[in-house]
């Protein structure tokens, strides 16, 4: 038995295979590796979602698809790389290391495009933080306009102010032609990686809302300045809620966050996990990780219950697949400390693993006993299963809980439910759930 669900092996060379594609998502990959392939002008798309809800895991698929139809691609993890002192750098590096991997580093182009990185890499560093506004203005002025008013101000001028003015004119000047050539450089590589496939260069960047707000910034703002050349497409894995929290801790309140980010981003999609069987994604997910965490064959009933009822409330609490994965690996835990000889009844070992994820301050009401049968209520939203949700015994699962929680029940109701707990000694029915939670819940935690 497993108590930590394994992590998901993604080949880097298969895309959508079918033990990895849980929920169906091949034809929006199609769709998608369609769209980068007829997009001449640069393109930047976002994924946006929540964390944890398979953005990492689709975009890794999708790189596997896109290698298998002969796209040059790049995945680039940015939270391991925000340590990083320019994204420039990194992102240059990335596409290197790429022509490398081709065995194609030693050629004319490849190396070309080298010799344009280092050089381009000493303008941005040297640079530093005013780059991206240096690069805008400099996009500005033509090379006429160059030659005109350097040689103006430094020959002709009569003050040292003036001529310094036109010294620095003269450094901006070959700094835009050190990028130009870079630009250029970048444009030529598509072909080299794929000869005569005419495939767009696809760089994917995922994990961009955890890096720290100056670094994913900078990475997008490196982007459009120096990376936005045709055939060379972005495709950035965020939570876009979160990306503007760090454009707002960054550049401070009074920038309009959604209006920054879309100068960088041109379309935004996110995941649909609905299947083609009409089964809701937490239900295919809570069965994929009833497999894999290899359960005791005894335990069958109680997790087949369980997850029932974690299906119920991920579906009325719109649970991400991290929090659900987090919820079973609590029970997985809370089982395999106990056997079928202990109290263990299924509506409040789920209930409170849930609880213990989700609501860690009524799980700590529930330790010491404070409960509401209100508070469960309005938790776990007990009202009967809609069409196409998990056919719960929700009544089962209320008279348990109001039987912990609830003073006021009725005699009737306590007879019925405490018919299942004669053989077990833990006194006042107000006590199972303080027994439970110190006996069982809390003997082996993993972090919640």
């Amino acid at each position: 038995m497993r108590l930590f669900p394994p992590p998901l092996n993604i080949d880097p060379e298969k895309g959508f295979d079918q033990g990895a594609d849980l929920f169906e998502q091949a034809e929006m990959g199609r769709g998608l590796k369609n769209l980068v392939q007829v997009a001449s002008d640069p393109l930047v798309l976002a994924l946006d979602g929540d964390w944890g809800t398979g953005k990492s895991t689709f975009l890794q698929m999708w790189a596997g698809e896109l290698r298998n139809d002969g796209f040059p691609v790049i995945y680039f993890d940015a939270f391991k790389y925000d340590y990083i002192e320019d994204a420039f750098t990194a992102l240059a590096g990335e596409i290197v290391g790429l022509a490398e991997e081709h065995r194609r580093e030693n050629t004319p182009t490849a190396q070309r495009f080298l010799d344009k990185a280092v050089d381009a890499s000493k303008v941005v560093l040297r640079s530093g933080a005013k780059i991206g506004v240096k690069a805008a203005t400099l996009a500005a002025l033509s090379d006429e306009d160059y030659a005109k008013i350097a040689g103006a101000l430094s020959d002709e001028a009569g003050s040292l102010t003036d001529k310094a003015l036109g010294e620095l004119l003269k450094g901006q000047r070959k700094s835009k032609e050190t990028l130009d050539a870079f630009r250029q450089a970048l444009q030529e590589l598509p072909e080299l990686l794929a000869p005569g496939a005419d495939k767009p260069l696809v760089f994917i960047i995922d994990e961009l809302d955890r890096c720290r707000p100056a670094f994913a910034l900078q990475l997008l703002e490196r982007m459009k300045h120096f990376f936005s050349v045709p055939r060379v497409h972005f495709v950035l894995g965020a939570h876009l809620a979160q990306l503007r929290n760090s454009v707002v801790a960054t550049y401070g309140p009074g920038v309009d966050a959604h209006v920054y980010l879309q100068k960088f981003i041109h379309l935004v999609f996110t995941l649909n996990h609905a299947t083609g069987r009409y089964e809701r994604p937490s239900r295919r997910y809570l069965q994929y990780l009833s497999k894999v965490l290899e359960f005791r064959r005894e335990d069958a009933r109680v997790v087949s219950i369980t997850t029932d009822i974690i299906d119920h409330v991920a579906a009325s609490k719109q649970l991400t697949l991290r929090t659900i994965e987090r919820i079973m690996s609590v029970f997985a835990v809370a089982l395999a400390y106990t056997t079928e000889r202990h109290f263990r009844p299924p509506p409040l070992i789920g209930g409170l693993a849930i609880m213990k994820v989700i609501a860690p301050d009524l799980y700590e009401k529930a330790k010491r006993g404070t409960l509401q049968f209100s508070e469960v209520q309005a938790l776990f939203r007990l009202e009967a299963s809609g069409p196409g949700e998990a056919q719960v015994n929700t009544d089962w699962f209320e008279d348990w809980w109001r039987y912990c929680t609830d003073p006021s029940m009725s005699e009737e109701g306590i007879r019925r439910v405490g018919q299942g707990t004669w053989q077990y000694s833990f006194g006042e029915r107000d006590t199972i759930l303080p027994m439970l939670c110190r006996g069982v819940m809390d003997a082996f935690s993993p972090p919640a």
